[in-house]
């Protein structure tokens, strides 16, 4: 069939798909029209334990393939079969536990043997940059897709969109290795301690150089220096304790006037702004240089105590910094300041809630989680592990979609639409690489590439209309509208396709294809083709309206090509859908 033909035919399809999920104000709650073809999850006979009890076991009953596939789109890519079936057999924890024993799949070593195989290793010049970088997302693709540590990796991929550094800063998109290792220490990181990711991202030249931290000198009142504020602000808003006084459920703090209280004040900023001076470059020679090795960019930062602010300073809460501190004693001080503070763990608990989980989590789930953040089992703060079993594992991640259908889930990510597929039909490129570089122009992200520090959309952010009003948030919808929706749909198309992609001479695409024998060997029978569809894809949510109109499609194609048209259709159909597009 052709492709200007086979365009027109989908869209007449996906435009009856998006009725059916979006019409009659139902969205993502199943009526007597629009309800799952299968009950994929049954209630607990025995609600599973309070998770803020200390030393908890989370009794699960072993998840069906449906449920374990939700379970995984949560916490990975995508889901493959073979964590499935770990699932299916062994339950959630010790899919969790089996993960965070896996090693660590890093970016940084693999970039630097192919850019020093290439020839493309630079030092302190901006050479090559364009060629580089498409290296580090070839490797950020291969990780993402074939990574057996998928939990370290999706991870990885959530703190990257809270602790933003970001190619498009104009130094940043000259070391493409500083931003795989920047990465690769959230792959680290996030199965260690909050506090270790925070101290370790301060440290690190590429955080250096996107928040002007690097060679930031101590006051030099005679020639008007004064020390930069850009990190001190950010750490605070963003990374750690937020704009406004939060309760352990998330919620607002508010003084006698109903109004919110804020967390820190212009005096507050520039004290933290005095604690990050002093530091450059791991193997500078001296403080003012801009010369750069080979490894300037991996190197944490040192700091040169002669240009450091080494007075006394007060932090949040009234804590005074020792007077003739060196900068790392301050620096610990100070993010130590900021990981003890009140509003640590419900900020970032909720953030890290709405990457993996939901855009609206209730109160007593950011509540729990906050618990578990502020005194693991073991009373330890700010354990990475427990606070990520306390997201995947708490009673609302697993059956929200069951008791709140309207609000629980999120939209997903386009990246993560496209990764979803490349991971269950098993993708293989051109030249044994995955090469989509330019994602941002597509999907409007790129790892590591966000317009700006606040990530591709406010964690808050509510969409206009029905959603604003209800005071639903969809953090998500901040960037999809009409181009991007196209765009993305156009994608997805080619790729679920196989087709030769769309760019200017491949440097930055390549064509990827997609092992769909499953599919085509039940090309005789529309109703079991879709039935495999919902299952692998979706998890069993597929609504009954959904199903039967995919059926009724499929069932008009020809079928002389064994299965090949009907499964390329179908796969793009579904992955396109607005019900695909919606975790739950």
């Amino acid at each position: 069939m052709s492709r200007p033909l086979l365009k027109h035919s989908l869209i007449a399809v996906f435009c009856a798909l998006t009725i059916s999920a979006c019409g009659g104000g139902g969205g993502n709650n199943p009526t007597a029209d629009s309800t799952p073809i299968t009950q994929p999850n049954t209630p607990p006979t025995t609600p599973p334990p309070d998770i803020t009890d200390q030393g908890v076991v989370y009794d699960y009953p072993l998840p069906n393939e449906n449920q374990a596939r939700q379970f995984l789109t949560r916490a990975t890519f995508g889901p493959v079969q073979e964590d499935v079936d770990f699932l299916v057999q062994q339950g959630y924890e010790a899919w969790i536990d089996d993960q965070f024993q896996r090693p660590a799949s890093y970016h940084a070593p693999m970039l630097t043997e192919t850019l020093e195989s290439l020839g493309l290793i630079s030092g302190h010049e901006c050479t090559n940059y364009q060629e580089r970088n498409k290296h580090r997302m070839d490797v950020w693709w291969q990780h993402s897709i074939y990574g057996k540590d998928q939990l370290r990796q999706r991870i990885a991929y959530a703190l990257s969109q809270i602790l933003v550094a970001s190619e498009k800063n104009s130094a940043l998109i000259c070391l493409p290795r500083g931003l795989a290792s920047y990465y690769d220490g959230l792959l680290d990181d996030g199965f260690d301690n909050y506090e270790n990711v925070m101290l370790n991202v301060s440290k690190h030249p590429v955080m250096g150089e996107y928040l002007s931290s690097i060679r930031n000198s101590k006051a030099i009142p005679e020639l008007n220096i004064r020390p930069d504020e850009n990190f001190a602000r950010e750490a605070m808003q963003l990374f750690s304790i937020g704009l406004f006084e939060l309760n352990s459920d998330g919620s607002y703090k508010k003084n006698g006037d109903g109004a919110k209280v804020s967390t820190y004040n212009q005096q507050d900023i520039s004290n933290f702004a005095r604690i990050y001076t002093g530091w450059n470059f791991g193997d500078s020679v001296l403080f003012r240089s801009h010369v750069r090795t080979i490894d300037s960019e991996i190197l944490p930062m040192i700091a040169y105590n002669a240009h450091h602010d080494n007075a006394a300073k007060t932090l949040l809460n009234s804590v005074e910094t020792e007077e003739f501190a060196t900068g790392n004693m301050d620096l610990e001080a100070a993010i130590s300041n900021l990981f003890q503070h009140q509003n640590t763990a419900p900020f970032i608990s909720t953030l890290i809630i709405k990457q993996l989980v939901t855009s609206n989590p209730s109160s007593a789930y950011v509540d729990r989680v906050s618990s578990v953040f502020n005194a693991n089992k073991d009373n330890v703060r700010g354990d990475m592990k427990s606070v990520i079993k306390a997201i995947l594992l708490d009673e609302e991640a697993i059956y929200g979609h069951l008791d709140n259908a309207i609000t629980f889930g999120k939209l997903k990510e386009p990246i993560l639409k496209l990764s979803a597929l490349w991971r269950l039909y098993n993708a293989t490129g051109e030249y044994d690489r995955l090469r989509f570089v330019n994602t941002d122009q597509y999907f409007e992200q790129k790892p590591l590439g966000a317009n700006s520090v606040f990530n591709f959309y406010s964690p808050n952010y509510l969409p206009p209309g029905a959603l604003k009003a209800s005071g639903i948030e969809e953090p998500v919808s901040q960037i999809i509208n009409y181009s991007s929706i196209i765009k993305t749909t156009n994608t997805l198309f080619e790729y679920a396709q196989a087709e030769d992609v769309f760019d200017n001479d491949k440097r930055y695409r390549e064509n990827i294809s997609l092992t769909l024998d499953p599919l085509e060997a039940l090309s005789e029978d529309p109703q079991a083709m879709v039935k495999y569809a919902n299952s692998t894809l979706m998890a069993g949510l597929m609504s009954q309206e959904m199903n039967d109109i995919l059926i009724t499609y499929i069932d008009q194609l020809s079928n002389i090509d064994n299965g090949e048209t009907r499964a390329k259709e179908l796969v793009f159909l579904v992955i396109s859908s607005p019900e695909f597009a919606v975790q739950r």
